[in-house]
């Protein structure tokens, strides 16, 4: 599922592999708000997707010894 230069199958199989990692009712979240992506007008789109970059309610800078809970990198 991985490409020579780290293209969309390897993207992909980052973001499953996270989703894969999350509780039931944080993939429940998940979907829905993907969904709700899905659906919105490409503004609505832009805005959304401004909005989870904005959004975090936490950040993690650097190194921390340990593996990422989404991606696992």
């Amino acid at each position: 599922m991985t490409s020579p230069n780290g293209g969309s199958a390897s993207r992909v199989a980052r973001v499953l592999l996270g989703y894969t990692r999350l509780s039931s009712s944080e993939q429940n979240d998940f979907i829905s708000q993907l969904n709700d992506y899905i659906q919105a007008n490409p503004q609505q789109q832009l805005t959304k997707a401004n909005g989870f970059s904005y959004t975090a309610t936490r950040m993690n800078v650097g190194p921390t010894g340990s593996n990422c809970t989404c991606c696992g990198k």
